[in-house]
């Protein structure tokens, strides 16, 4: 990776983003699933966003994947809540679009270690940090008017299936959370969607991750949470 920037500088190319593969390690099954981006993004060459192809379920470019240059962080004036966790969508989100180029080097650099108890990303935690969740989604919410402000739509494609993701992600922890006034708090989160960009919101809601992840009644909660399993042993998140 540093020979690589140290090349871009040499050569005096800007780059505004490095990606690299990185690595779900799971340490108490003795398991790694390494999550790359081929054929979603270009390799051994300076790209831009009209460039890139389709990114699957599980090749969203995660904090972990993420090397931006300094000035691009500073510019994005990234809102950073205090004393909350999953903050890093954040950071893997809001400064995209300034973004101008890009370069995806296929090598395994970010080891993430995952799987013990009580780590941030174990599903009982964060069910009690619903809250915190709620919170970061919606500073993603709020940061664009996707269909507005992103002027590639490739790139615009892509965030609104993070953004879609983040919401179904709330929508899943609420399924499983026993709070009283959790349920009122997602249907909050997306009639304030709805308000604040309804086309995001159609899309948000009416496409094959929301409609999943938003059925109705008890049995339509069992397959959502099946569903939501099922998808946990495919991917390996948590």
């Amino acid at each position: 990776m540093l020979s690589i920037l140290r090349g871009f500088e040499e050569r005096d190319q800007r780059v505004d983003l490095f990606i690299s593969n990185y690595v779900y390690e799971k340490v108490y099954e003795g398991t790694h699933t390494a999550i790359g981006y081929k054929f979603a993004l270009p390799r051994k060459k300076i790209f831009t966003w009209d460039q890139i192809g389709h990114f699957r379920l599980d090749q969203n470019l995660l904090m972990h994947s993420l090397c931006y240059r300094t000035d691009v962080l500073r510019e994005s004036n990234l809102p950073m809540p205090p004393h909350t966790f999953y903050v890093d969508n954040i950071y893997a989100y809001v400064p995209l679009p300034r973004c101008k180029t890009m370069y995806y080097a296929d090598i395994d650099l970010y080891r993430y270690f995952i799987g013990r108890e009580g780590q941030s990303v174990n599903e009982a935690t964060m069910v009690k940090r619903l809250d915190q969740q709620f919170r970061v989604t919606r500073i993603m919410m709020e940061s664009y008017h996707l269909y507005s402000d992103v002027e590639s739509s490739r790139l615009r494609s892509y965030m609104m299936g993070y953004f879609t993701m983040m919401m179904a992600i709330c929508s899943v922890l609420t399924k499983l959370s026993n709070e009283d006034c959790a349920d009122e708090r997602l249907k909050t989160l997306w009639n304030d969607l709805k308000a604040y960009d309804e086309r995001m919101y159609r899309r948000a809601r009416y496409g094959v991750v929301g409609f999943f992840t938003n059925l109705r009644g008890r049995a339509g909660d069992k397959t959502t949470l099946g569903l939501y399993r099922l998808a946990s042993k495919i991917f390996k998140f948590n």
